[in-house]
């Protein structure tokens, strides 16, 4: 956390509030640091995924082209960012905080190895960046605002993937191979969260357990390699929501098991191996099925959008949750604001 929080005692953006004054003022008159992080940013993006009706059937199975964004320190609803390439879901995406990224993923036939950038800071449609190592989705993203890495996923064979790869985020450029999960071959995971050193990936569904396990894997970012043990999730689980983080705590949003969702919200401190803990729950029992991740962050509150409401029948949400991620307490629900029901979406932050 940073010099000022530890000192007041108080999240950024609340510092903001009490003093009257702008982030930058602050550093300026107290002469304290401000966290800041190349991956996030003050702008949530979603993009692709599946549609449905309130209550009904699935409008689109092979996913829409619409990118929308708003602003994550405000309740207010989405607006219209641009569009991908074609229609898509499962896919992943993450930013240097300016030039996002939108990796992999499948129209429910055909699967993708493109990657695609837009400009966070304005509006428009996706141009092409390079290919991935090879056609995948289910896959989840990191970054330390310099490379994106990809984990995991489902190949076009349907094959559960070890590999993970990166590319550099600021280049029109080819994946590369970064090491393997050393727990193996991991689809359909919880998400991914990181600091600027470390990356994580969490849960999942393996060949010898559909429904997941509680593995956390991480891998230092700025050196290749295979990932190592970090420690493990509350339960076993797969079908996760994503996960945010600030410069320190990465939180976990939800994820199903047994064919049941759980809205548990979990979290670790990046930066020391460990198993995660408790830190409330979401306001909804909802889950993002094939998707990559759901969630945002600003460094200091975290967002998820959409997902899979877990009832019958099985249909896509609006929802806008949120939390303050240097605190622990359940998500706020900060009504139905996304553009329409969303599921099997993917999402990332920036300015």
């Amino acid at each position: 956390m940073a010099e000022i929080e530890k000192l007041m005692n108080v999240a950024i953006g609340d510092i903001e509030k009490i003093m009257n004054i702008a982030t930058d003022d602050i550093e300026k008159v107290m002469g304290l640091e401000i966290p800041s992080a190349g991956w996030t940013g003050t702008r949530g993006i979603l993009s692709g995924g599946n549609t449905s009706g309130a209550g009904g059937p699935w409008i689109s199975s092979t996913g829409t082209v619409d990118i929308h964004y708003k602003s994550i320190a405000s309740t207010d609803g989405m607006s219209d960012f641009g569009d991908l390439s074609g229609n898509n879901t499962s896919h992943s995406s993450t930013s240097n905080g300016s030039r996002g990224l939108i990796m992999g993923g499948n129209t429910g036939t055909t699967d993708y190895n493109k990657i695609e950038y837009i400009t966070i800071g304005s509006t428009g449609d996706v141009a092409d960046a390079g290919d991935l190592t090879e056609a995948k989705y289910t896959h989840v993203p990191s970054s330390n605002g310099t490379i994106a890495l990809i984990w995991g996923g489902n190949n076009a064979s349907d094959a559960k993937l070890d590999v993970i790869e990166y590319i550099t985020i600021n280049s029109t450029s080819d994946a590369t191979d970064f090491g393997d999960i050393s727990t193996g071959g991991v689809a359909y995971q919880g998400g991914s969260v990181n600091d600027a050193t470390y990356a994580l990936r969490y849960h999942g569904g393996t060949n010898a357990s559909f429904w997941g396990n509680k593995y956390i894997d991480y891998v230092t970012m700025a050196s290749t390699g295979d990932s190592s043990d970090f420690g493990d999730m509350l339960a076993d689980g797969a079908k996760g929501m994503g996960g945010c983080e600030d410069t320190t705590r990465g939180v976990m949003w939800g994820h199903m098991v047994s064919g049941a969702t759980t809205n548990v919200i979990e979290y670790v401190t990046t930066a020391s191996a460990g198993d995660s803990t408790d830190f409330g729950d979401m306001d909804t029992k909802t889950h993002n099925d094939h998707g990559g991740a759901n969630a945002v962050s600003n460094l200091t509150k975290g967002e998820v959008y959409g997902g899979i409401l877990d009832a019958s029948p099985y249909y896509a949400v609006a929802r806008v949750e949120y939390i303050t991620i240097a605190s622990t307490g359940n998500a706020t629900n900060a009504g139905d604001d996304l553009i329409n029901n969303r599921g099997f979406i993917s999402s990332m932050s920036g300015t």
